[in-house]
């Protein structure tokens, strides 16, 4: 999914620079395209349009862009919120084995974005996403210290993710 977001946003950046060039070099031309659409009245059509419409619309048409384009980090950070509370008031700590680690395609700040799933006991496994340090990454097999839900251990995180 982030991968066909990034393909759309590529393609509307591609097409918004082309008409930006080519309106920096023939006005006339890509006027000529958008004001008969809206210049019906003697142009207070058009100042309703540039005044109104076409801010209300730039904003609403970054916000939708934003919203999917960092949907995943959105998400995650609110989940992760709640699960930092939980776990902080009901959380036992121990020690999990680090099944697998993905990457997720999302970079935060040059790190990656992963999603890790980890062994909290035999048989139980969890998983979290967050971004890991390119010189840090776990592997699996390795052992990290992590809190869980003692009634529903797949609720769990790094315990380090709870010192923040």
């Amino acid at each position: 999914m982030a991968k066909i977001i990034t393909i759309i946003g590529i393609l509307l950046g591609v097409i918004g620079a082309g008409i930006g060039i080519l309106a920096a070099i023939n006005p006339q031309l890509v006027a000529s395209w958008f004001v008969p659409l809206i210049m019906n009245d003697n142009g207070r059509g058009f100042s309703n349009f540039m005044g109104v419409i076409f801010p209300i619309g730039m904003i609403l048409f970054f916000v939708v862009v934003f919203g999917l384009a960092f949907r995943p980090l959105i998400a995650n950070a609110m989940n992760s919120g709640k699960i930092k509370n939980h776990l902080k008031m009901v959380g036992v700590k121990g020690t999990a084995r680090v099944l697998s680690v993905q990457d997720t395609g999302i970079t935060v700040n040059n790190s990656p974005f992963a999603k890790i799933t980890m062994e909290i006991k035999p048989g139980v496994t969890a998983e979290f996403s967050t971004t890991i340090g390119r010189l840090n990454i776990p592997r699996p097999g390795d052992m990290i210290e992590v809190v869980y839900d003692p009634s529903n251990p797949k609720v769990a995180m790094p315990a380090s993710m709870l010192q923040n």
